[in-house]
């Protein structure tokens, strides 16, 4: 291997392990981070009554203001994406003049910018003067528009690696999968450092500590990497590598005027295709889906498994997870190639539903034998051996949930290549438009995250996924001593809430959580059992990317390329 390939290859594997670690860190906890810190409030509820005395009962409840402000804030923010990104009220256009009138050298790169937004991110959801709601949907926007911003520069530098040295293409793949691995491993660390079901009576000194260390670390990780690109392969080669990056995903820096028309008339002439209508349809349904499984998987298995299911369990599972996707990309491709990418994202729809189903069953019987299993009058083993059993059933079948959507996400990349080929093909294009094919697609995609958001937390207030008894004083007759027993209480609720399920099986706050946990389970089961059955029919019905049309773009595409090697030589 040449000296330039091995330090390209290094240059490429740690970019995109930096980038991935923050990526994952972010999209796995910062939701729960939220939730669990500034949506949640303890409600004090009477509880029965002994000797003519109330004993109050401290319970969760998701904040009814919170709820407000924060569909409020994801609802401006949605129908400020769609016009900013249709080009009718282009707020980009700001940002844009303020960094043509920076100088060059004080505007920092993308890369630093997204490392601190990563790292301020975590904090400024408590800024005295501003409602967490707005800082929560702020950051998110941000972060999302940077870390797609690098994320595309990362994949433009794979294909330009893999185009000038096609021998060369399996070490960039594995490359690409050993900062997926690395990333997960920093993802583990990080939800374990969170453990978003212990005891709170001691802040999250170790967590947010490794917040500062990831975001001081990709600082001199982009700082040490931008040098060595420009004294490597000079000046130009970064700009140059940025150019498709910089419209490919959500810009903030917007269009120019001549340029929005452009994709305008691109948007009305592409959109007469079925299978460009099928995509973005189906893209729009799967983003609605996955982003909450992505945003609340942890928060989910927190919910529904902590009664049995470990910390450190849960954060295996959830490196599991990310991690998965890339190794799992050569088999999507060969699968893709052997039985059609039409038909394979079929069969992954039906899992999709067919797991749905199945997790709806499941469910239901979590919950009846969560019910006996923490009942003291019937502790058996055998009791507790099926609660087991059916607790790791529903990880599982969450897992699975989670890796069929990623899957799906992966072969719609691919079924979006041939898309665009098409529209190259049937409009005469001297090159496939895939970047603005992909804004495009993001275009649809954004506003149902924030959507996927919404919905979301409605499911948990709306079935009172987070109430249950957390701590219930003892009986004692003297109200002087009650009294200062609820002080007590009272002072310690706030960083007792989030430790009921930790707590004995035979208190009844593992009831509730486990019983409440598996209906959340089921609601949201039959929630993406529906999404997907609505991708089943519409990519059924209008893509139409198979067979002799298939092949007919599949040629013309060939031959086109042959032509242009041949202009080339």
């Amino acid at each position: 291997m040449a000296a330039g390939t091995r330090r390209g290859l290094l240059l490429l594997g740690t970019h995109s392990f930096v980038v991935q670690s923050l990526h994952v860190v972010f999209a796995a906890l910062f939701m729960e981070y939220y939730v669990h810190g500034f949506l949640l409030i303890v409600d004090t509820r009477k509880g029965k009554t002994t000797s003519f005395t109330d004993i109050p009962e401290w319970r969760l409840r998701i904040s009814k203001l919170g709820l407000c402000v924060l569909v409020a804030a994801q609802l401006v923010y949605m129908v400020g994406s769609i016009l900013d990104g249709a080009g009718v009220v282009v707020f980009s256009s700001v940002v844009a003049r303020m960094c043509r009138l920076t100088p060059r050298q004080r505007l920092a790169s993308n890369e630093h910018r997204f490392a601190l937004v990563f790292g301020l991110s975590w904090w400024v959801l408590r800024l005295p003067l501003v409602p967490s709601a707005v800082s929560f949907t702020l950051a998110t926007a941000v972060f999302g528009v940077l870390s797609d911003r690098c994320t595309a520069f990362a994949q433009n530098l794979a294909r330009e690696m893999t185009a000038q040295r096609p021998k060369e293409e399996r070490l960039v793949q594995l490359a690409s999968r050993a900062a997926s691995g690395g990333a997960a491993v920093v993802a583990l660390v990080a939800a374990l450092l969170y453990d978003g079901s212990s005891p709170k009576r001691k802040p999250l000194r170790g967590f947010h500590w490794c917040l500062l260390l990831l975001c001081g670390a990709a600082v001199c990780a982009f700082s040490g990497l931008q040098r060595w690109r420009c004294s490597s392969y000079g000046e130009e080669a970064p700009s140059a590598a940025r150019e498709e990056c910089s419209l490919s995903s959500r810009s903030i820096f917007g269009f120019g005027d001549a340029t929005m028309m452009e994709f305008q008339g691109f948007v009305r002439q592409t959109w007469q295709r079925r299978s460009m209508k099928a995509l973005l349809v189906v893209r729009a349904l799967h983003c609605y889906a996955h982003a909450a499984v992505v945003a609340f998987f942890h928060l989910l298995l927190t919910l529904g498994c902590a009664p049995r299911l470990s910390a450190a369990a849960r954060a295996i599972l959830l490196a599991f997870v990310l991690a998965a996707p890339s190794f799992l990309a050569p088999m999507h491709i060969a699968s893709a190639g052997t039985v059609g990418k039409k038909r394979l994202v079929l069969v992954m729809l039906l899992g999709v539903c067919a797991l749905g189903l199945v997790s709806l069953v499941a469910a239901f019987f979590t919950r009846g034998a969560v019910g006996v299993a923490v009942s003291p009058a019937l502790a058996e083993d055998t009791t507790a051996a099926s609660s087991d059993a059916g607790i790791w059933l529903c990880a599982i079948l969450l897992t699975l949930l989670r890796l069929l959507l990623d899957s799906v996400r992966d072969v719609l990349e691919l079924a979006q290549e041939d898309v665009v080929e098409e529209d190259a093909i049937l409009f005469g294009r001297a090159t496939p438009m895939a970047s603005w094919t992909r804004r495009l697609c993001a275009l649809v995609t954004a506003p149902m995250e924030s959507l996927s958001r919404i919905a979301t937390v409605f499911l948990l207030a709306f079935t009172n996924a987070f109430e249950g008894v957390v701590l219930a004083p003892p009986t004692i007759t003297g109200n002087s001593t009650i009294t200062q027993t609820a002080s007590a209480v009272q002072s310690a609720a706030a960083a007792l809430a989030l430790e009921r399920v930790s707590l004995s099986s035979a208190f009844p706050a593992a009831v509730a959580t486990a019983n409440v946990a598996s209906t959340v389970l089921a609601l949201l089961s039959l929630h993406t059992c529906g999404v997907a059955l609505m991708m089943l029919v519409v990519w059924h019905r209008y893509y139409n990317l198979e067979g002799k049309h298939l092949l007919f773009v599949q040629m013309a595409t060939r031959k086109r390329k042959d032509e242009q090697c041949v202009a080339l030589v």
